[in-house]
């Protein structure tokens, strides 16, 4: 039997693409070593939905909100897209935050981390609250295309 992985899965679907993901910090982008950081978009319509997996050996010169680039539409500027992870890794939370999501920013091609909590406002996740060697995500992401 076939394992199941992200690519074969996706290759079901006709209009599903490959595509490589780029981690940067919003201050400073840096130079990060992701040797895994790809995955599938599918696009239906004005829908996109993309499975991806992004981890770091390094995180070399990277400041401010951590940012994932690469997506290959843009979204739309009236609908903040969503995503969730299959298993994250090499994310410090601060205090009273539980929870990692990701979000399409309206209007862009890139996604912020998000940590929230309860009675916590959703907040960025800082660069700094990365762990180089074990910093690991595989997800998925939905949101509306421009």
């Amino acid at each position: 039997q076939k394992e199941k992985t992200m690519s074969n899965i996706a290759g079901g679907f006709p209009n599903a693409k490959p595509f490589n993901l780029t981690l940067y910090g919003a201050g400073t982008a840096g130079t990060p070593t992701t040797p895994v950081a790809n995955g599938s978009i599918i696009l239906l319509d004005k829908m996109v939905i993309a499975n991806f997996r992004l981890a770091s050996t390094s995180l070399t010169g990277m400041a401010g909100e951590v940012r994932i680039g690469g997506f290959p539409y843009t979204c739309s500027e009236t609908y903040i897209g969503s995503g969730g992870f299959s298993f994250w890794s090499g994310v410090t939370l601060t205090t009273l935050y539980t929870d990692l999501a990701l979000i399409m920013v309206p209007g862009q091609a890139y996604a912020s981390l998000r940590q929230s909590g309860s009675a916590q406002v959703a907040a960025v996740v800082d660069t700094a609250q990365l762990t180089a060697a074990s910093f690991d995500i595989c997800g998925w992401l939905i949101y509306t295309a421009a």
